[in-house]
């Protein structure tokens, strides 16, 4: 089948001064066949040193980074006299006096990968010119042009060349010039650089969809909900390990709206005094099982892990107790449905009796009041959600979006 190709314009930043620099930049063209885009992107450099970058576009604004002369940002807007720019995944505003255009050799895009090990980035085509750096498998860098057996391209604002038989061929990008990758493990840490010596800023769970940036070393820069940091390469792969697995499920996965049958399906047991009354809650992603027993919630299931060994399942699950929303596939009474669930125990004490005043300061940080701890024991401070189809908040009585985004996601896979 042929394929069609058009051209179109798609960026067009014509004699755009900027106060102090006194340059152009010139239209630029986005190439868009059936299966690749290739979106260009504007480098500059920085021209002084111990520059703010704010977070908005006046000095009474935040500084929330300083850059030096000769560092590369990525150029996204003109907001008056200031350039809105990104610097290592992290956007903000710089005076438009300390930045200046790069070659147009820096503004290509068309985004290939290495495709060896300690692969080497030279000043010119040939083995007579000196290193530059080397690059690590699976290393994007922007495609300029050919010449013979190099490819010159360009990596982070440096021009140079790379020996052809190491440069893929176009990548299939979408609309951004990242590539979709999959975490393969559990309580995978990311971490703010590329060693187990930087801080921990998160950890992701086998099935978790990244945008991978870059490589380091053993390490790849990722961006994760916005967030941007490194994790081991080892732990990511291009193809999802959950992508062929099903959940188990017995029969059709049901979603009923909560406040008509839904608010009625698992028994509400404040003292948790029946333990006839656990269900078995299965994630989405990974198939963990474990245990809960609901001991409140009106808006919404508060529900509380039946024992320490839930409790560590539960923990395995989310990286540890977190405020991220998971699907999850309530199993109970022989039939199973669709929902959201959070891992962050909150509003309650272990060691404080059950569903009366308390002066200490709650789990999470909730303050004195009614203590939510009914199931003791079981390594867990307090109650965690799970919302099911149009459930609320209890604080704001309004959707929980992240929570109905999940659910949705289950009624297209099963329904």
């Amino acid at each position: 089948m042929k394929h069609l190709k058009r051209n179109i314009l798609a960026i067009t930043l014509a004699s755009m001064h900027i106060m102090g620099s006194g340059y152009n930049v010139d239209a630029l063209e986005e190439k868009i066949t059936s299966n690749n885009i290739v979106r260009t992107i504007t480098y500059m450099e920085v021209t002084g040193n111990s520059v703010n970058v704010r977070t908005g576009p006046s000095t009474s604004y935040t500084s929330i980074m300083k850059l030096n002369k000769g560092d590369k940002v990525e150029y996204i807007s003109s907001s008056g006299n200031w350039s809105k720019i990104m610097y290592n995944g992290k956007t903000g505003y710089i005076y438009s006096t300390y930045v200046k255009s790069i070659s147009n050799d820096s503004t290509s895009t068309d985004v290939r990968q290495i495709t060896g090990s300690s692969v080497n980035f030279r000043k010119g085509p040939g083995t007579n010119y000196s290193v530059i750096r080397s690059f690590s498998k699976g290393t994007q860098v922007n495609f300029i042009s050919k010449e013979n057996d190099w490819v010159k391209v360009n990596y982070n604002g440096t021009v140079g060349y790379v020996f052809s038989k190491y440069v893929s061929d176009k990548t299939n990008t979408d609309d951004n010039t990242y590539i979709t990758k999959y975490v393969t493990g559990n309580s995978v840490n990311v971490r703010t650089g590329p060693s187990t010596s930087y801080t921990s800023i998160m950890k992701l769970n086998k099935g978790n969809k990244v945008e991978y940036i870059s490589s380091s070393g053993n390490w790849s820069k990722i961006m994760y909900n916005g967030k941007t940091g490194y994790m081991s390469s080892q732990y990511l792969s291009t193809t999802n390990p959950i992508e062929n697995t099903k959940p188990e499920t017995q029969g059709e996965v049901l979603f009923p709206d909560w406040f008509k049958e839904g608010k009625d399906i698992l028994v509400r047991d404040d003292y948790a005094s029946n333990l006839n009354n656990a269900f078995t809650v299965e994630d989405y992603n990974t198939g963990k099982k474990f245990k809960l027993i609901r001991t409140g919630g009106t808006n919404h299931a508060d529900v509380e892990p039946l024992t320490a060994a839930d409790t560590a399942t539960m923990k395995s699950i989310w990286g540890g107790f977190s405020w991220t929303r998971r699907p999850v596939l309530v199993h109970v009474n022989g039939k199973v449905y669709g929902a959201s669930m959070t891992g962050m125990p909150h509003a309650g004490l272990d060691s404080e009796p059950a569903r009366e005043y308390t002066s200490k300061n709650r789990s999470d940080n909730y303050g004195d009041g009614i203590n939510y701890d009914s199931v003791k024991n079981n390594g867990a401070d307090g109650h965690v959600d799970i919302h099911f189809l149009n459930s609320k908040t209890h604080s704001s009585n309004k959707l929980d979006t992240a929570h109905q985004n999940n659910i949705q996601m289950l009624i297209n896979k099963f329904k």
